[in-house]
């Protein structure tokens, strides 16, 4: 039975041949998607992490790309489909992520023009570790963020 729209997404770890669908995916929803194979690349890699959350009539509606090395983790990629924004999908992403067995650390950067996504990581307890100037090719600063993991039983 298909579960409603407002009960907890359900998330699955990404497949090496989910990755022409979340490249698709990413496209109109990142300012610089990965290619079908750099997001395969990262599937495969042996730190590579992906998690995505699929829609009730299927298709990817938010992914994540990381990699982890020994016990921490860097967050690589997070996207939402627009339409499905603010309904908790980036948090659900994040929180899998984070409660993965053995990580203690979670890393990740972002645009510092991006208001958004800098309150949605402030909200989730990542504080600013530092900046990279003119680090995205169009000249913007990036913001190192840091938080601990999540602690599982």
């Amino acid at each position: 039975m298909p579960r409603p729209d407002s009960a907890v997404p359900a998330v699955r770890r990404a497949r090496p041949d989910d990755a022409g669908a979340i490249a698709e995916w990413l496209e109109p929803t990142l300012p610089r998607p990965w290619s079908a194979s750099e997001v395969e690349a990262e599937i495969r890699h042996p730190g590579g992490r992906g998690w995505l959350i699929e829609g009730s009539a299927g298709g990817v509606r938010a992914a994540l790309l990381a990699r982890r090395a020994a016990d921490e983790m860097e967050i690589l990629q997070l996207a939402v489909a627009i339409e499905a924004r603010r309904a908790g999908l980036g948090s659900t992403l994040m929180e899998r992520a984070s409660g993965e067995s053995g990580v203690e650390r979670i890393h990740l950067e972002v645009r510092e023009d991006n208001g958004a996504a800098c309150a949605f990581y402030q909200a989730l307890g990542f504080r600013e570790v530092g900046r990279r100037t003119a680090y995205y090719r169009d000249g913007a600063t990036a913001i190192l963020l840091s938080r601990n993991a999540v602690r599982t039983r």
